[in-house]
């Protein structure tokens, strides 16, 4: 077997894993983590990983994410991002800053990785949310940063370091 073969699985596939996932589980409205589970007990290779689905874009439509190939299965998506928003980020630039800050404001300055992962709201971003749409933690930091400089200096009583 390739070492490579996810990336050569067709929408038809992918399609067809999540329709064999569902049926195996006699539950349409599965997420994610219960078809990673259930990807696990599998034959290696057969299966796209969640991670793959999640990145790959549907076509013809354009959409990308667990919900929209589970909606191209034919499956009940479990409504997180339904209707309008369908396929759109679930998160704003401002509301990724906004929850860096509150953090930041607990801890008294950046959180590294870690702190963030453990204390952050489950109605806040997580850290692969923030890696996807703003790349690595350092940028992140930089970013943050700047956002900080434009959007906070008046509001916040909060000492902004000098590089």
């Amino acid at each position: 077997m390739r070492k490579y073969r996810e990336e050569k699985y067709t929408d038809d596939e992918i399609i067809a894993g999540i329709q064999k996932c569902a049926e195996d589980l006699g539950d349409p409205s599965f997420g994610i983590k219960r078809y990673v589970e259930w990807r696990e007990g599998q034959e290696k290779g057969v299966y796209a990983s969640a991670p793959l689905i999640i990145r790959r874009v549907l076509y013809p439509s354009g959409d990308r994410g667990w919900s929209a190939w589970k909606v191209a299965a034919g499956q009940k998506s479990n409504g997180r991002r339904g209707g309008e928003n369908f396929g759109k980020a679930s998160f704003t630039e401002q509301e990724m800053y906004l929850a860096l800050a509150r953090l930041e404001g607990s801890l008294g300055s950046f959180p590294t990785v870690m702190e963030y992962e453990a204390m952050r709201l489950k109605t806040e971003p997580s850290i692969a949310t923030i890696r996807y749409r703003m790349g690595r933690w350092s940028q992140t930091l930089s970013q943050y940063r700047d956002w900080k400089k434009s959007h906070c200096k008046e509001t916040w009583n909060i000492e902004i370091p000098q590089d």
